[in-house]
């Protein structure tokens, strides 16, 4: 499972909800390439001051530890 969240920020809680949108896709590249066209059409919307201030990630589940794991960034 891959998910395209906020980037988490140096004062947020590490279970603060920062979920943009899931991918059930089956190998990272698959993901990263469905996340990247997804940013791609959401970012046309998105003024360039919310790219910064909130800059999205693709994270996978890690199923032995229980949590999401950084992979990119997306832009």
């Amino acid at each position: 499972m891959y998910r395209v969240a906020y980037a988490p920020g140096p004062d947020d809680a590490p279970d603060r909800d920062r979920i943009v949108r899931d991918f059930a896709a089956t190998t990272g590249r698959e993901a990263q390439d469905e996340a990247h066209r997804w940013a791609a059409s959401r970012n046309r919307q998105r003024p360039p001051e919310l790219r910064s201030e909130w800059p999205w990630v693709l994270e996978r589940w890690n199923a032995r530890s229980r949590s999401w794991e950084h992979v990119t960034h997306i832009r």
